[in-house]
């Protein structure tokens, strides 16, 4: 890929002379982007990937950085360089240019997505009459960028320190970095939108209101709880239209205590929201209750009035046909009929009268009860409406009380890591803090003096468990009272870190004196370092510690077994010709088969350094040591024994690789009331180490789980693990002994026992 920088830090392309009068300083925000994948796009379809990035100058980065008040320097081929006189104004511009680009892609396939890596950094620069730009920071802009994800943006110490309080975006620390022709270590920030800093429930409540849906009730927050589920091994949003995930640690996202934290939180507020919907419910169904008994009173009034009028007529038509039969009759002559027939009349109108006076009384009763059902009716109108506005209120609090918690835990969290911060702790003081943890029951997996993701964790859990604010960082009093709690196993830790290097110093101290030092020019001899890898393109990030001895320009350190912590390495390789460096790391894939990841670099007098995208090895020259390396001291809280065994093995004995067999054989214990045992061993040390494991701990084996044989040179260690032995913040029992090329012999006498045990090996 080309870029618009030269490595020196100076434009690719300037001025054929410039005029030192014309040359002058100024402090500049820069922003260095290249594309990601460019070669590839080229190789596949060459006209379309120049038409596309064409538009994408014309409509991403063109208006994005005019917006923020910037300028575009150089654009050549996949890169660009930008100048902004505002560091809040480059981040922003940045932004702009990933959501811009996020909405370019989504029209594209996967693979034909054009990707920029981002890098920004503050600094002084040189301006030449053409308005070019030069210097150093120019140089540490295109570096960082290189340590940027593709889709992301990643930033210098500078540049967040000068933006971080301005801008509505979370920094999340990258560690340091050695990069090429930068003699310093760089401290790389990558920016993150606050929703992926602020956790899952806050980001699904964001993204369902942004899509403009309304959801109440527990219908909302079962399904903010299932994306929670979901994205909870998801880890850190970036800014690219198709994030990476990874495992999240705790400062990235919200921990799983500061998560349940916030749904407690939210399921007081629920509850008081589902009682008021209870009660909104009832006065919506004594209001129906009351409109259909308010319906029936009114139909059963006019039901009456109807049958009040139609006796009414009735009555008066009676009263009509008697009066003109008794007109009828009083000309004819039976005076006898006529008074029966005028009696039989007026009982009939009596009655007539009666039943009319009857139903007026309906009438008037259904009219009163119809007046009462519509008083209730508006009674239950008004305590519905109540209810409802209660309910509203129920749950507005219950959103902003979420809200409230998950916003007030990262801040939590900050203050938090400050404090921790401010304690200075070196590598030692967390070593120990780690074997604290784990004697107490929360096992950090290792004790390798960094506090990552599972450590993290891990304090959070002590934290809580001691009614403690669980921020995962701890404070002055915190770490003296955890330190205080764990006494008795810190002590036990001392003793064997003591013992440890007495030995180291002793076995250094009978091994050949080397020369005074390789030939001048040489690489030959003892080198030790760190290789360290980030999280792009890695589970998760890892630190090795190898101790490598080169002979012949090259040599490989092994690891003692390949696991999760060390992300399954099995050995790193060293090869040097002239003064550039190959270094190849092989690790275990799922498929059992070895993978290799290759890093270059350079010879430089005393130092090996290389890297590549994602990872970085830094060795230095041991001055005189001997051609082997000391065995280093026994992990005591490692979840495997992290002896190593060099290609440089010691010249007078052979290697202890190969196929044993012998007996681990305790006696009984008159102290803790052990009994004995005899264990017979089958093993084959590959690389100086193997491990016999038991079907199932029981009284003939000594209740153990696994015996672990390790030989460095003419040392050799047993660590036996059995049930019980967690309670002593140990891995287990490790005894010492010697190997003298045909035997292994370990005697001992086991802490946790009390028993006097004997590990007896010949070649088989």
């Amino acid at each position: 890929m080309s870029s618009p920088t030269a490595e020196d830090g100076r434009p690719a392309r300037l001025p054929a002379r410039v005029a030192v009068s014309a040359r002058r300083r100024r402090l500049s925000a820069i922003l260095h982007a290249d594309l990601t994948g460019y070669v590839r796009l080229m190789e596949g379809a060459e006209d379309r990937t120049v038409s596309r990035l064409k538009s994408v100058r014309a409509e991403v980065w063109q208006p994005a950085v005019e917006a923020a008040g910037g300028r575009i320097v150089n654009i050549v081929a996949d890169s660009v360089l930008a100048e902004f006189s505002s560091a809040v104004a480059a981040v922003a511009a940045a932004i702009d240019v990933q959501e811009r680009m996020a909405r370019f892609n989504d029209a594209l396939d996967e693979e034909q997505r054009l990707m920029f890596r981002i890098g920004l950094h503050l600094g002084e620069v040189i301006v030449d009459e053409s308005h070019t730009i030069f210097g150093d920071a120019v140089n540490v802009a295109a570096r960082i960028q290189l340590m940027a994800e593709p889709g992301g943006i990643a930033v210098s110490r500078a540049m967040r320190d000068a933006t971080h309080l301005q801008i509505d975006y979370a920094f999340v620390d990258g560690g340091k970095h050695h990069a090429k022709n930068i003699r310093r270590a760089l401290q790389v920030y990558h920016v993150r939108s606050r929703e992926s800093a602020s956790g899952p429930l806050t980001r699904a409540a964001s993204r369902i209101r942004r899509a403009g849906v309304t959801i109440r009730g527990p219908v909302l927050w079962g399904t903010i709880a299932a994306a929670t589920v979901l994205l909870a091994g998801g880890g850190y949003l970036a800014f690219t239209a198709n994030p990476m995930p990874s495992v999240s640690t705790v400062a990235l996202n919200l921990s799983a205590e500061q998560l349940e934290e916030a749904l407690a939180e939210r399921r007081k507020a629920d509850a008081l929201a589902a009682e008021k919907r209870r009660l909104e419910e009832q006065a919506r169904h004594r209001a129906e209750t009351e409109a259909e008994a308010k319906r029936q009173a009114d139909l059963e009034l006019e039901n009456a009035r109807q049958a009040r009028q139609k006796a009414e007529r009735e009555l008066a038509q009676l009263k009509a046909d008697i009066e003109a039969r008794r007109k009828a009759k009083d000309g004819e002559g039976d005076q006898a009929a006529v008074t029966a027939q005028r009696a039989a009349e007026e009982a009939a109108q009596r009655k007539a009268e009666a039943e009319a006076a009857s139903l007026r009384e309906a009438e008037e009763e259904a009219a009163k009860k119809a007046a009462a059902d519509a008083a209730a009716k508006r009674q239950a109108d008004q305590a519905l409406a109540l209810a409802t506005d209660r309910r509203k209120q129920a749950e507005a609090d219950a959103l902003a009380a979420a809200n409230k918690t998950a916003a007030a835990v990262p801040r939590l969290d900050e203050e938090a890591e400050t404090v921790e911060r401010r304690l200075r702790l070196e590598p030692a003081d967390r070593q120990r803090l780690q074997v604290a943890l784990t004697s107490l029951g929360f096992d950090t997996r290792g004790d390798d003096g960094v506090f990552g993701p599972r450590s993290r964790e891990m304090i959070a859990h002590w934290q809580k468990a001691r009614n403690q604010q669980a921020t995962g960082f701890v404070t002055t009093a915190q770490q003296q009272a955890l330190l205080k709690e764990a006494a008795a196993a810190l002590s036990w830790y001392d003793e064997q870190r003591k013992a440890d290097e007495e030995l180291k110093g002793r076995t250094t101290a009978e091994a050949p004196v080397a020369a005074a030092g390789p030939p001048t020019g040489s690489a030959d001899g003892l080198w030790r370092g760190t290789y360290e890898c980030v999280r792009n393109g890695n589970f998760f990030p890892f630190t090795l510690k190898p101790e490598i001895h080169l002979k012949g320009g090259a040599g490989t350190w092994y690891t003692a077994n390949p696991s999760w912590t060390n992300n399954q390495t099995m050995g790193i390789s060293v090869s040097i010709d002239g003064t550039n460096v190959l270094v190849t790391r092989r690790s275990v894939a799922s498929s059992a088969s070895a993978s290799t990841t290759p890093l270059s670099g350079r010879l430089e007098g005393n130092f090996i350094r290389a890297s590549n995208n994602t990872c970085t090895m830094v060795l230095a020259r041991v001055a005189s040591s001997p051609v082997v390396a000391a065995a280093p001291p026994t992990a005591f809280v490692s979840t495997t024994y992290n002896a190593t065994y060099s290609d440089a093995a010691s010249p007078t004995l052979p290697s202890p690789d190969g196929s044993w067999r012998g007996t681990y054989r305790c006696n009984a214990s008159l102290q803790t009331g052990s009994r004995p045992f005899v264990i017979d061993l089958k093993l084959h040390l590959t690389n100086g180490f193997a491990a016999w494991r038991s079907a199932g701990p029981g009284v003939n084996n000594g209740n153990s789980f696994d015996v672990a044989v390790s030989v460095v040179r003419d040392i050799s260690r047993v660590v036996r693990t059995a049930v019980g032995q967690q309670s002593l913040g140990a891995r287990g029992d490790t005894l010492t002994g010697q190997y003298d090329g045909a035997t292994i012999n370990v005697t001992g006498r086991e802490r946790s026992s009390g028993r006097d045990c004997t590990l007896a090996l010949t070649r088989s």
